[in-house]
């Protein structure tokens, strides 16, 4: 697509250079720089902290000169996207040979590179030119390689200021997601260990909890029971009544808890061949054996279902909330009572020995409130985030390929 003769296209080589500049082997020893590895750009515009050492103690990866402008991208596996730009005024930072150095010529805005370097084009384009297979790698030719649309300067700038307004509120919202995360775990660990407004508590084997509270055993708090065997004959069956959930099936979209469906389904005669009972919508399951457990992985059955034997079910009774289990399990690290054997597992005894707080009814659903009002406020921001992100891929769709023009009179960001 051309969208008008002011814009032409042009190979990424022919507007910026790869790998301009390299630390000779005859540098100084005592050198001292910061140093960018493929560890230190966790994802697409995520660069942590760079390690300050001397040229003498350096690996020999460590070559790539970088400026101001720069744009890092990673030739190791390409599809993780640990591409950044570098914001940086200094002249200490070195990168890793892992990573091709892009930078833009004169008159090209890094900004409006750096946008296309973060585009699902440049990643389908450097994918099928991957070579290896323990770290399937490109080179930089492959990167030089990568055609685009190259608007006049101006339009460049206006363009890159749009997208990067956009990044900023990605960014921002996606801090305040992790600041709630943080805030809400403190407080759900709180509410589940003090409750709500308690000023006196007493001592137990579990430490201190709120007079009028219990230190039980899960036991005694909740039913412990497991699944069934699932033959190999049955599996594939769709469309039965009953979802049979397997430790696959817990991942879940969006980490959601609730289990809804799976990808075996049974009736009433394959579950009595297998000896297998049904649980009710509401069930805890989780993980008792294999790498998931652990995870520390907590689900709720959305509909009556048939589980897997590798799963564990809790069923809430009478003085216990449902939710509130759910959470009380979610703080229960099964790892410290993991089997040995080639493949970690714990049995129901030992989660039934496991002693938890306990407050009374009322109580425990007083806490659940105060988590899901905490829950909510990260959904809202999560949805918020989506739409950012959606904002941002449709905006790159028609701004990049020049479908949609930037007006010259619009307002920029300075410079």
């Amino acid at each position: 697509m051309r969208p008008s003769a002011d814009w032409r296209h042009v190979a990424l080589r022919e507007v910026a250079e790869i790998n301009p500049e390299s630390l000779p082997s005859s540098t100084a020893q005592d050198f001292i720089f910061r140093y960018i590895d493929i560890a230190t750009v966790s994802g697409p515009s995520e660069m942590g902290e760079a390690r300050r050492m001397k040229f003498s103690a350096a690996p020999s990866r460590a070559r790539r000169i970088v400026r101001d402008g720069d744009i890092l991208v990673s030739t190791v596996r390409p599809y993780l996207r640990s591409f950044c730009r570098i914001r940086s005024t200094s002249n200490d930072l070195i990168a890793s040979t892992g990573f091709a150095v892009v930078r833009p010529r004169s008159g090209v805005d890094s900004e409006f590179l750096s946008q296309h370097v973060l585009s699902q084009w440049f990643v389908n384009h450097l994918i099928p030119r991957m070579k290896g297979s323990n770290y399937p790698a490109v080179s930089a030719d492959d990167v030089g390689d990568y055609r685009l649309l190259l608007p006049p300067t101006a339009e460049q700038r206006r363009v890159a200021n749009i997208l990067s307004s956009v990044d900023e509120a990605i960014h921002s919202t996606q801090a305040a997601i992790e600041q709630t995360r943080t805030v809400k775990q403190a407080v759900i660990q709180r509410l589940l260990l003090r409750g709500i407004g308690h000023t006196r508590f007493k001592q137990t084997e579990i430490g201190a909890i709120p007079e009028g509270w219990t230190a039980r055993p899960v036991a005694e708090v909740c039913r412990l029971s497991g699944g069934a065997g699932f033959p190999i004959k049955y599996q594939g069956h769709r469309g039965l009544p009953y979802p049979f959930v397997k430790i696959s099936d817990m991942n879940t979209p969006g980490n959601q808890r609730i289990v809804r469906r799976a990808a075996n389904t049974i009736d009433d005669n394959i579950a009595k061949s297998i000896k297998s009972r049904p649980f009710p919508a509401g069930t805890l399951i989780f993980p008792k054996v294999g790498a998931a457990l652990l995870t520390n992985k907590r689900r709720i059955l959305g509909q009556v279902s048939f589980v897997d034997n590798n799963i564990m079910t809790a069923s809430a009774g009478t003085e216990v909330d449902a939710n509130f289990l759910f959470h009380l399990f979610c703080r229960i690290d099964l790892s410290e009572h993991v089997q040995t054997g080639a493949v970690p597992s714990v049995n129901q005894r030992a989660v039934g020995s496991i002693v938890v707080p306990l407050p009374p009814r009322e109580e425990q659903e007083k806490i659940v409130d105060r988590i899901a009002s905490l829950e909510a406020a990260e959904e809202s921001l999560t949805q918020q985030q989506a739409v950012h992100s959606g904002m941002k891929s449709a905006l790159m769709s028609d701004l990049l390929t020049g479908r949609v023009r930037v007006q010259a009179d619009l307002p920029m960001a300075a410079e």
